[in-house]
């Protein structure tokens, strides 16, 4: 009785405002009741947010897989490593312009579909983008790079057999190429181990991010493995939050001060490159 009365009630009062049955409607169905310039202004923001996503992820995707192509990495400092990336570009453009002018329909399929498969792999980049997350795409690509050079030498047999000078060009390209990517492999793996030394300040200053909370929200780290790593970062002087700040402060304005101490690594240094950096 009191639910009919109460519906009655109701019904009463929406006869005598026209306009109510609108108002609810509007507040079921805030779309309906929205005027057409904010409409417009709406559907205009939502593809401004969309084109940047867009372009933010098309540029990630494309950096994650340059990198896979690259052992020493995307991005080099230095003179030595700056050379090594240059001749491993020259054996890039030299392997694939070979194979494409002497390479079968077949081998030139296979090549294809394990770069495809490598551009395949490197999609998570999209999302979010890590370093460590180009393994198999590099994989994918080091295997066309692969069929690249056992059909060139299939195709180019006769020559490299019957001419020496032809053999000892072959074997050298090869070889230098071989040298060049796992010496660079090597020695970006080496500078990318330095992160994890203690006294790393780029390491002790994301350790403070996440064990003084200074995220929006705050990170699940358990309480044993919290108290290791205060104990961990106050024996490098950093013993709340105010000291991850002024580290912060630190390494951006002064960071030629810290590349110094990482020969010695006796004090907060940072490492040649950065763990996360392509």
């Amino acid at each position: 009785m009191l639910l009919l009365s109460s519906l009655g009630q109701r019904g009463a009062k929406a006869a005598s405002y026209p306009n109510a049955g609108l108002r609810y409607r509007c507040r079921l169905h805030p779309g309906r009741g929205v005027r057409p310039a904010n409409r417009v202004a709406a559907s205009v923001v939502c593809f401004i947010r969309l084109a940047q996503f867009t372009i933010r992820a098309a540029k990630a995707l494309l950096v994650a897989i340059i990198a896979s192509w690259f052992p020493g990495g995307y991005t080099t400092e230095g003179m030595t490593d700056g050379v090594l990336a240059n001749i491993w570009i020259a054996f890039l453009i030299g392997v694939v312009l070979v194979f494409m002018r002497v390479a079968r329909s077949g081998s030139q399929r296979q090549f294809i579909g394990a770069c495809c498969m490598g551009c395949v792999l490197a999609l998570p980049a999209i999302a979010i983008p890590r370093s460590f997350g180009i393994a198999l795409p590099t994989l994918a690509f080091m295997i066309a790079i692969a069929i690249a050079v056992c059909e060139i030498y299939h195709q180019l047999q006769p020559a490299i057999m019957t001419s020496k000078t032809f053999r000892f060009c072959f074997v050298t390209c090869v070889t230098v190429g071989l040298v060049v990517g796992i010496t660079g492999g090597i020695r970006r793996s080496i500078y990318v181990a330095e992160y994890f030394h203690e006294n790393c300040a780029l390491r002790v200053e994301r350790d403070g991010t996440f064990i003084f909370n200074l995220f929006k929200r705050h990170a699940t780290v358990p309480d044993e493995r919290k108290e290791a790593g205060r104990a961990r970062l106050a024996a490098v002087g950093i013993y709340n939050a105010d000291d991850v700040w002024s580290l912060h402060k630190d390494i951006t304005e002064c960071p030629g001060d810290y590349r110094q101490r990482r020969e010695s690594r006796e004090a907060l240094f940072l490492p040649k490159y950065d763990y996360l950096s392509f």
